[in-house]
């Protein structure tokens, strides 16, 4: 029998089921674990794991292997700023993550996981904003923002600049953000996309998923344009497809506004993405579907009354989970592609980190020793509840849910 393995995250605390009480000196006693990866073979899932430094003023942040079977754990980062964001490679033989450079600002680092250290992948200059791999294992495509033309002479004085359809608090020039492509095993790279326009800006994983996904056979990317890069524009905002060869772009469904969050299945052959119902952004965002990369597809998600953050495909192929904010929670909701959607009973879990985002990872199809009754598939969910007994370790606990489909 086969399921499959799903993980959220959630930072639970010792001391709060002890204590009567919360004052500011548990603050510093807060751990915090959040952006959960499965490993292709589903044995081993990496977390990021932040503990706060109130002397530095910042948080100090490690991954962390967890293996599924045992709890046991491995810490893979030492001594790095700006851990985060950990993607496993296709095969599962090196994990990407970011940390900083000597500037201070993010790059993308891969480590075999077979042992050695860590490669820097990346040196764009004004940092790494996004990345996904692409399907063979052998590149990664990354969004990082325009560099602003170097100054001369007195010209280097002159830091006036025009606002545009931008926030009153922007205080220097709004540059595009566009794709590069780097290989996984390091040397140069190539910028794959340039102009006026831009990819939408995003420090993942605080709140956005990577605005651009890979067709299976690498040789496109479909991904969100918007017209401009101020942050007024944000709404002029539509799905492309990039042919890597030539560098065209072509246009999905023909609409002007609205458009996010592309995510083409495991097999390629479907485009999910997100659109406000009826076209309107005060309804919020449901989910649609279409066959290919051409044309506006179908609603899917049209009996779910909720504004839809977050989309993940499960393996088969034909559904996916999705993610909303529900009352003072966060639901999740198995939504089949031709048929209706199921929520899942959490209980008093709310998968969200931080606020509003939904912190989730899907896992391939994996073996489940649960008794099988009419050929009934059930989905394996896993949730993490850490329990720091000191301030140098986490002892981590798996509960896990199962829903028939």
């Amino acid at each position: 029998m086969k399921s499959i393995l799903v993980i959220f995250c959630l930072t639970f605390c010792s001391f709060c089921v002890r204590a009567a009480k919360f004052d500011i000196g548990q603050l510093a006693k807060l751990v915090n674990v959040s952006d959960p990866q499965i490993s292709p073979d589903g044995k081993s899932i990496v977390i990021v794991v932040s503990r706060p430094d109130y002397d530095a003023d910042l948080y100090r942040s490690e991954l962390v292997l967890v293996d599924v079977a045992t709890h046991k754990q491995r810490v893979l980062t030492h001594d790095r700023k700006g851990v985060g964001y950990p993607r496993w490679s296709p095969s599962g033989d090196r994990l990407a993550f970011f940390a900083n450079d000597a500037n201070d600002k993010p790059q993308i680092f891969a480590m075999p996981m077979t042992g050695g250290d860590a490669k820097q992948l990346t040196k764009a200059t004004a940092g790494v904003q996004q990345y996904r791999w692409r399907p063979d294992g052998e590149a990664i495509a990354y969004a990082t923002s325009d560099e602003a033309p170097k100054k001369t002479g007195p010209e280097k004085f002159e830091d006036g600049f025009e606002v545009g359809n931008n926030s009153f608090l922007t205080n220097a020039q709004q540059l595009p953000t566009h794709l590069w492509l780097a290989g996984s095993s390091g040397g140069e790279t190539k910028r794959l996309t340039s102009g006026s326009w831009s990819i939408p800006v995003a420090q993942v994983p605080f709140g956005h998923d990577a605005p651009f996904t890979w067709s299976r056979d690498g040789k496109s990317l479909v991904l969100v344009k918007l017209a401009t890069p101020y942050s007024g524009d944000a709404n002029d905002s539509t799905l492309q497809v990039l042919d890597i060869a030539s560098g065209q772009l072509q246009p999905v469904t023909g609409r002007h506004k609205y458009e996010s969050s592309p995510y083409l299945s495991p097999d390629g052959n479907r485009l999910a993405y997100l659109f406000p119902h009826e076209g309107k952004m005060q309804n919020g965002a449901d989910v649609y579907v279409l066959a290919g990369n051409r044309g506006e597809g179908t609603n899917i998600s049209n009996q779910i009354d909720r504004d839809m953050v977050r989309l993940a495909w499960m393996p088969d192929n034909k559904s996916l989970l999705i993610g909303a904010n529900d009352h003072t929670t966060v639901g999740l909701w198995m939504q089949p592609v031709d048929g209706k959607a199921v929520r899942l009973d959490l209980g008093n879990v709310c998968p969200s980190w931080p606020g509003w985002w939904v912190d989730l990872s899907v896992g391939p199809m994996v073996t489940s020793h649960l008794p099988a009754a009419n050929h009934t598939i059930r989905w394996s969910f896993t949730i993490f509840q850490t329990h720091p007994p000191n301030p140098q370790g986490l002892r981590i606990s798996i509960r896990r849910l199962h829903l028939s489909s």
